[in-house]
């Protein structure tokens, strides 16, 4: 972490730090789910055409909810802390009562909302009025703001119109979790590609597997090679898409402590919060912690190791001769 990211701020790296093994977590898992080989495919043969079928998919190991809720939570949370520990160092004394239950990050993407919900807590915390620095910087962060109409995550979908501000991202998320709905995931294929040309899903097309989805199409008895691509998808608010859960969380961390805590807290370009953190090993102190963090994230850290590792798997298939998966045949 920068030398210049305040002291009174280090216990966020440490919330931070784990939403980045959260991230870890649910990556691997991710990972583990695919090589499992999720999808059963079937072949039915029909007046001279072959189709390749989805005939069975496994679920989603329900853990990956709970961890993805964790992550969001954790991550909503520092937004408050954040605003917490900034009034409390303005003040030079610590929250209590009244005060310590009203202080919460806002988030609003209707400014008449927001002016309402600000005018009830500035009795108890008159440093969010608009014409204080904290209050103000608050107030520019809130999705209405000019600057940040423009600011919407990204979009796997072709043609999809945005894929929703960061925060009111974040906020759906953590108000599903504490509706209590689950996030509902799913398995989604990323990309198949067939060399007759029958099939070709490009990244941006990506859609949920479904059971009798037909993956190809060709001839019976052309040669053809399928390659299909599942991953685990979450389905997003907002933009109702399917997304992998690890490049979602990464985007969302990323927002939050490269942005959204820094421009808070009134600090200067490129200064941020440490996506890594050492939460585990013995004797060290908060302010150690803070300053011996990592500057990657899961996601890539991750993403690096599991390409490496598919392309080994890929090698070593052709190095066998392997000539892929036997699908059954199902005559009709």
């Amino acid at each position: 972490m920068s030398s210049t990211f305040p002291a009174h701020l280090n216990s966020l790296a440490l919330r931070l730090g784990h939403v980045d093994e959260l991230a870890e977590d649910i990556a691997e898992l991710c990972f583990a789910f695919v090589r499992s080989n999720p999808l059963e495919l079937r072949e039915r043969r029909e007046a001279g055409r072959a189709y390749l079928i989805v005939h069975k998919i496994d679920e989603v190991p329900p853990v990956l909810g709970l961890l993805f809720s964790d992550a969001i939570n954790q991550l909503r949370s520092s937004l408050d802390n954040a605003l917490v520990l900034l009034i409390e160092h303005t003040r030079g004394a610590r929250l209590t009562g009244p005060a310590e239950r009203a202080a919460q990050f806002l988030i609003y993407d209707d400014e008449s909302k927001y002016l309402e919900a600000l005018r009830r807590m500035l009795p108890k915390l008159p440093e969010l009025a608009l014409d204080e620095a904290l209050g103000r910087r608050m107030y520019e962060l809130q999705p209405f703001r000019p600057l940040e109409r423009i600011r919407e995550m990204r979009t796997r979908r072709a043609g999809a119109t945005h894929g929703g501000h960061h925060l009111r991202v974040l906020q759906e998320y953590s108000n599903a979790d504490k509706h209590r709905r689950p996030h509902v995931f799913g398995v989604g294929n990323a990309k198949t590609r067939s060399i007759t040309g029958a099939a070709d899903v490009h990244a941006e097309d990506v859609s949920e597997v479904a059971v009798g989805q037909q993956v190809s199409a060709t001839d019976v008895g052309a040669n053809e090679i399928v390659e299909v691509w599942p991953f685990v998808g979450l389905r997003r608010p907002l933009a109702g898409e399917l997304v992998p859960p690890g490049a979602e969380l990464n985007e969302l961390h990323r927002y939050v402590a490269e942005l959204a805590i820094p421009r808070l807290a009134g600090l200067p370009d490129g200064v941020s919060l440490p996506p890594r953190v050492d939460l585990r090993s013995l004797g060290l102190s908060e302010a150690e912690r803070a300053a011996t963090a990592s500057i990657t994230y899961a996601h890539e850290r991750l993403g690096w190791r599991f390409s490496m590792e598919v392309a080994q798997a890929e090698f070593e298939a052709r190095r066998r001769g392997d000539s892929g998966v036997q699908i059954p045949v199902q005559e009709s």
